[in-house]
């Protein structure tokens, strides 16, 4: 059996002083919590303002004097938007009221409701077919499934949900899923002054 040469543990244990007085050293060399307690508040450092990681410096003119200067900005092309709504219709739904007499019979209900100040009709038609006339003048089509109906536009990409159910007073009342009309409810009442007959 080979033993260990002695030189190693005196190896091993200067290694250990050593390290030992190094860290005494930077105790001493960077000071102590106490003594910057005791310090007068201008001698402290100022805490780092939230949010700035390095402020910009001060510019002077001699900084700029010759900066290249950005082209200018080709003037802008009218595009149409690439998300979001579509541009707001101008029609009033009054003047689309054709739109729901044209597959009406004597069974059929037309209705009315009011949606920001402005006038929305529904037709109700036997076959299950629901039409609908937005404030904009968008006209919609879909088909009721258990009193709700996923409606499409007429000649446009938008649709949304309704769900068709009676309010407290027993009128008819529209709930909305997406569209111009999220999460409102419209009551309803008939459409006055039109036949189906």
């Amino acid at each position: 059996m080979k033993r260990t040469p002695l030189w190693v543990f005196v190896a091993a244990v200067g290694i250990q002083i050593a390290a030992l007085g190094l860290c005494i050293w930077a105790m001493e060399d960077f000071g102590h919590l106490e003594d910057d307690a005791d310090a007068a508040p201008e001698a402290k450092p100022a805490p780092p303002v939230p949010g700035v990681l390095n402020p910009a410096p001060d510019l002077v003119s001699a900084d700029v004097a010759f900066a290249r200067q950005p082209a200018p900005a080709p003037a802008a092309q009218p595009r149409a938007p690439l998300f979001g709504p579509p541009p707001a219709r101008m029609a009033e739904p009054e003047s689309d009221f054709g739109f729901l007499t044209d597959d009406a019979d004597t069974s059929s209900q037309l209705l009315r409701g009011e949606a920001s100040g402005r006038t929305v009709a529904f037709g109700f038609y036997a076959d299950g077919n629901i039409r609908f006339v937005d404030v904009d003048g968008g006209r919609y089509a879909g088909k009721a499934d258990s009193a709700r109906a996923r409606m499409r536009e007429i000649e446009g990409t938008r649709a949304f949900t309704v769900q068709i159910g009676v309010a407290a007073d027993g009128r008819l009342q529209a709930t909305f899923t997406g569209g111009l009309h999220d999460t409102e409810t419209l009551g309803l009442e008939p459409l006055v002054g039109r036949s189906v007959a």
